[in-house]
């Protein structure tokens, strides 16, 4: 994308120096890519236009923080795009899950679903927590102008139902009173 917008200038954090060694080798030159942590970002309130996430909440602990970060260091939107665990599964997983989330047992559906570890571990996608976008969607549109919510992977009516990926933007109201 920097390629076809010289004049827009991309930053990205990672805490994993591998990681950033591999987005170096595959030709990033001009995202200025930077050791960080996501639920501790070292950057100025409002620095960033625009902050995305995507495919990283679910790798987080205490996504929530991070969630608030970003927030913090978006002068204008935040736009992020993970699972939906609630959606993901048949039919009877997805409704069991559903059920736990409305009695308040999210703790004891993550246990169940990582056989007590609270994480999984992958060879495709290293640790990951479950997680879905749904439970922080309140976050992430209080004090908001516009929020949006829609499927990334499979179609869905009831995203919360049947969306195995999300994804939110939040619009920050200073950029909507300027049009």
């Amino acid at each position: 994308m920097s390629g076809r917008h010289p004049e827009i200038a991309f930053s990205g954090v990672e805490p994993v120096q591998a990681l950033r060694e591999i987005a170096r080798q595959k030709k990033m030159p001009s995202v200025d890519l930077l050791q960080g942590d996501a639920c501790n970002l070292d950057f100025k309130d409002n620095q960033f236009d625009c902050v995305t996430m995507f495919g990283v909440l679910h790798h987080i602990p205490n996504p929530e923080k991070a969630i608030h970060e970003a927030l913090r260091v978006a002068k204008k939107i935040v736009f992020i795009s993970d699972h939906n665990v609630y959606g993901m599964g048949s039919k009877l997983t997805k409704t069991s899950k559903q059920a736990l989330r409305d009695l308040g047992l999210r703790r004891l559906m993550n246990l169940l679903l990582t056989r007590g570890k609270g994480y999984h571990d992958t060879t495709w996608d290293g640790i990951f927590y479950p997680f879905s976008l749904v439970d922080y969607a309140d976050i992430l549109k209080e004090g908001m102008s516009n929020f949006y919510t829609f499927s990334t992977k499979t179609p869905a009516i009831n995203l919360y139902r049947d969306a195995s990926h999300l994804a939110t933007l939040s619009v920050k109201p200073s950029v909507v009173e300027q049009h």
